[in-house]
């Protein structure tokens, strides 16, 4: 399945310039989705490209099918956990590993984004593929190109040009995607990393790719 979705605002590309080169992309970012404690994970057969993301200077932050949760690398050993007055703890010197008791040994656990009691998120939370980390697949961009669309005026769409290491990927037009979750005016290519993971990435392997849960 190759489903494409897009949280929008207008004006996000009023900042840049037609063709002009943009700071910003290829820097981290945390998907909105995680702030919504509801939310479980990302799941590696979505492209999703979240084009009002305030951690980014473009303002997109884009998940080029990714699985699990950003901020939670190792998951919750794939069940939730609606336990009373359970928090989750992290583990000393372990980046992004939360257990139950704060021990490495411990229940794994995905901490509500944002609540400083630390509950644990009460969905399954698949660990991340070894072979499509956060590090590699979710990351600021910008779109660079458009299709030719009657229904797109390309004079009046602000374009960036890629920097070093990205390529400008269609990812979403008539023939690239799934778009009917995404306006038109926000239809076109982004910059994608260059690479096997990134530009040369074929999503129809999405899920064979991903083989190997990140351990701790």
């Amino acid at each position: 399945m190759n489903r494409l979705l897009a949280a929008c605002v207008i004006g996000v590309f009023g900042a840049l310039g037609m063709g002009c080169a943009v700071t910003g992309v290829g820097d981290p970012c945390t998907p909105e989705d995680e702030f919504n404690p509801k939310f479980s994970q990302s799941v590696v057969e979505d492209l999703v490209i979240d084009v009002n993301s305030v951690q980014c200077e473009t303002r997109v932050c884009l998940r080029h099918y990714f699985r699990g949760r950003v901020t939670c690398p190792y998951g919750n050993a794939k069940r939730g956990q609606a336990i009373e007055g359970a928090t989750c703890k992290q583990v000393a010197n372990k980046r992004g590993l939360f257990t139950l008791d704060g021990s490495a040994t411990g229940e794994l656990c995905c901490p509500v984004l944002g609540d400083i009691t630390q509950k644990p998120v009460n969905e399954t939370v698949n660990a991340q593929c070894v072979e499509r980390q956060a590090k590699d697949s979710v990351y600021c961009s910008c779109r660079c190109d458009v299709p030719d669309d009657p229904d797109i005026d390309r004079s009046k769409v602000s374009l960036c040009s890629c920097p070093t290491g990205f390529s400008c990927k269609p990812l979403c037009d008539q023939k690239n995607g799934n778009c009917s979750l995404v306006p038109k005016g926000k239809w076109g290519s982004y910059c994608v990393k260059d690479g096997a993971a990134g530009s040369n990435f074929n999503p129809a392997q999405a899920e064979a790719t991903c083989r190997t849960d990140l351990k701790p």
